[in-house]
């Protein structure tokens, strides 16, 4: 665990409309870029990873009429392709089709009931509390029982100094808190090493933020050879 920079606090409101307009700036706008308006550049892979017959995609798109730029970076960045062959899948069994799902990795069931019951309580009352903003970590009393939680199951191998409540932030899922991290630990060009089989998003991510990487062979453990 690291300490989590000030700038991850002005960046954290990825669950709602700043995380739509992080998206729709990131698809249509380069930083620092110079125009390239109205070129063609390759096409990443078409989804399930099938190349198109099409090998250019262009610079900007029509929607009803209006001219919308695409960025170089969505332009380039291939998409994730267990959740092409999720959406494939969804598109076939709205069809009819019966599909057995093992594109993604998927909890075996639902929230414990205490966790449900909760939910239901919060939402409906009585008295129906405020579904509102929270501090941007998250709600200290969630942020102290995963404290809580480390400090007892973990106890021989960290400290109290290395995990503390004031350390630890909630997110809505493992890429909002990725982003966040790479964000505020590297600027565009500068080279992370990545495991040659790994997590397939760590690539996607890094290559969003303009990151270059460097992959690193593992051996028939799934361990890493670089010493």
């Amino acid at each position: 665990l690291v300490d989590v920079p000030a700038a991850v606090a002005r960046t954290m409101r990825l669950s709602n409309a700043a995380a739509v307009l992080f998206i729709a700036l990131s698809a249509s706008v380069d930083a620092f870029a110079p125009s390239t308006r109205g070129i063609s550049r390759p096409r990443p892979k078409s989804s399930l990873g099938v190349a198109t017959s099409d090998d250019t995609t262009p610079a900007a798109s029509t929607i009803n009429g209006a001219t919308v730029n695409v960025s170089d970076r969505a332009a380039s960045v291939e998409s994730f392709k267990v959740m092409d062959v999720l959406r494939r899948a969804n598109e076939l069994q709205a069809e009819g089709a019966e599909v057995l799902h093992c594109e993604v990795g998927q909890p075996e069931s639902g929230a414990p009931n205490a966790v449900a019951e909760a939910a239901i309580e919060a939402l409906a009352g009585p008295p129906r509390e405020v579904m509102g903003y929270t501090d941007a970590f998250g709600l200290l009393p969630l942020r102290e029982k995963i404290f809580a939680h480390y400090k007892e199951k973990y106890s021989d191998i960290i400290s109290d100094q290395c995990v503390d409540p004031s350390r630890i932030v909630v997110t809505t899922g493992s890429s909002g808190a990725f982003l966040l991290a790479f964000t505020a630990c590297f600027d565009a060009g500068d080279s992370i090493a990545i495991a040659s089989s790994g997590y397939p998003c760590y690539r996607n991510i890094s290559g969003a933020l303009g990151l270059h990487l460097v992959s690193v062979p593992i051996n028939s453990e799934f361990k890493l050879t670089a010493s």
